[in-house]
């Protein structure tokens, strides 16, 4: 009686049609991961980078009107008002990150948001309907 063995992985590893299968999709990888590079190094290049500072604050009114559209420009800012809580409309907003706990870590807090009556610095209305009243 003769039993015919199967041919095992590296014996039909070893064949020519498998080395070039193997050969092409290394190279088809090769050639996709060459297109990404190229494609990373362009989107740098022609990447547009907002050289505007942002940290240093600034009134609000010097940036912002009331009933006017919001200016790249004064987007992201970080800006200084002074004025006093208008009291009924408060919202609590729970499940925000807030400041280093212990060992570094953020704390689960709950903020309360709320309209706030400002003190404008000129004598028109800005950054509110009712500036000062």
């Amino acid at each position: 009686m003769t039993s015919t063995a199967t041919p095992g992985f590296w014996h039909i590893a070893r064949r020519l049609k498998w080395i070039a299968a193997l050969a092409l999709a290394l190279g088809v990888a090769a050639a996709f991961a060459a297109l990404g590079q190229w494609q990373l190094e362009r989107s740098l290049e022609t990447a547009i980078v907002d050289e505007r500072d942002t940290e240093t604050p600034v009134p609000l009114d010097s940036i912002a009107e009331p009933q006017r559209v919001m200016t790249s420009e004064a987007s992201g800012r970080v800006v200084t008002v002074s004025g006093s809580w208008v009291e009924g409309d408060e919202v609590i907003v729970t499940g925000r990150l807030s400041g280093a706990g212990e060992a570094g870590h953020c704390r689960h807090r709950a903020w309360i948001a709320g309209p706030e009556r400002i003190s404008c610095a000129s004598a028109r209305p800005r950054a509110s309907s009712h500036c000062g009243r």
